[in-house]
């Protein structure tokens, strides 16, 4: 059976976030898009078909292929044209908080590391819900709005607003900094990482400013810019045994009474018995079981889950119109990828003003031609009628 990948988008990979309708603008966050391939030449090595790129050491890391014999290795870029993805559908998903939840808890917490997952993971409830008043105003005496706005490449930042609606023709352009004095760092305040399976490690972020808290979002939200399976992995759990931590503790549980003996019974009692001491799961209902390669045992109690799926499921889904897919590349997010393995999105979607100047003017100047052309001939086919229609002569000349 063919591998589904998918890729996802920031708003608007897409948000774009407004648009038109009948020349009035609507408070309506146009959907964000993701999009799904198929690899049509998949072999049925699951994780280790392919090799992954790692966003932290910006280089494709081929680990995973090699659990498999044969493997085609093959890079999991579903724009690459030397792959076999093709294009298997846009998709809409209105409520961009609720794809995110789906994709960071299922999916998010095996491609981060502990803390962006930490940060992204609260970051994420933070975002304003709509077009919020604040307690700022206008010079005017006007009450500010704030909300969601896109940026190039998939980005997102907050900005200000003079109407409830948060128009984009009522925005009130602000520094960062200024947003920041009004509203404080609304992903980072009073954050930490409570519950976010980070380790054990306590991330603190609500020190950090607003502009800086907006560059942690987008440079861990890139990661989803490029193709992801559908079936999530865990790449740095080689051999199963990621989820249980100290379990085996040092590689031995041989019931000789020593520490690592206790520490993997201790583990074992509080996975198989759902205390909280533990992850609060059970694998395989044994005492410290190992699970399979790079399985990812997410957020929600859940084994690598069908991430597909959970967007089909969990979230408003819908097919994406020509019409979103325009709007979305308005922000630059579609232009830098092919569309399938047939359709070099790159070129045909560009912005080409000047190739697009000098053909414009040179077909006015052909139809300019035509008509003097046309003109030119209805004058001589006149003047020959005229000719034809002449009194003949009756007198001899002298």
């Amino acid at each position: 059976m063919p591998a589904e990948p998918f890729r996802g988008g920031g708003p608007s990979d897409c948000l774009p976030h407004h648009y038109t309708h009948s020349t009035t603008h609507h408070n309506i966050l146009s959907p964000l898009i993701s999009i799904q391939y198929v690899n049509e030449n998949y072999q049925g090595n699951g994780a280790a078909e392919y090799q992954y790129y790692d966003p932290y050491y910006k280089q494709w890391d081929q680990t995973a292929c090699n659990y498999a014999s044969g493997s085609p290795c093959t890079k999991m870029d579903c724009h690459l044209s030397s792959t076999s993805f093709s294009l298997l559908g846009f998709f809409k998903h209105r409520k961009y908080d609720d794809w995110m939840e789906q994709l960071f808890k299922h999916q998010g917490i095996c491609r981060w590391n502990d803390e962006d997952y930490a940060f992204m993971k609260n970051a994420r409830k933070q975002w304003p819900q709509g077009c919020t008043l604040s307690s700022a105003k206008t010079t005017n005496g006007k009450p500010l709005y704030y909300d969601l706005k896109p940026a190039y490449s998939g980005e997102i930042t907050v900005s200000m607003y003079m109407d409830a609606t948060c128009d984009s023709s009522s925005e009130y352009y602000m520094s960062t900094s200024a947003i920041e004095n009004i509203l404080g760092n609304i992903l980072g305040n009073g954050q930490a990482s409570g519950g976010s399976q980070d380790s054990g490690s306590d991330y603190d972020f609500s020190g950090e400013s607003l502009a800086t808290s907006l560059n942690r979002w987008n440079s861990a939200f890139d990661i989803w810019s490029i193709c992801h399976s559908c079936v999530a992995h865990d790449l740095d759990n080689v051999d199963g045994s990621t989820y249980y931590g100290t379990c085996y503790d040092d590689g031995y549980y041989n019931n000789d009474d020593n520490t690592d003996d206790k520490a993997a019974y201790y583990n074992a009692y509080s996975n198989y018995y759902n205390n909280d001491d533990g992850n609060n799961r059970q694998l395989g209902g044994d005492y410290c079981p190992r699970g399979y390669a790079f399985e990812c045992y997410d957020d929600a109690g859940y084994t690598s889950v069908n991430q597909c799926m959970k967007f089909s499921a969990k979230t408003v889904m819908r097919t994406a119109s020509f019409r979103d897919l325009a709007i979305a590349n308005l922000q630059g997010t579609l232009t830098s990828h092919s569309l399938s393995g047939y359709v070099d999105q790159t070129y045909e979607f560009h912005s080409h003003t000047k190739t697009n100047a000098l053909t414009y003017t040179f077909l006015i100047s052909m139809c300019m031609l035509c008509v003097a052309s046309l003109v030119y001939l209805v004058k001589i086919i006149q003047e020959a009628s005229r000719s034809r229609n002449a009194p003949a002569l009756t007198e001899t000349l002298v």
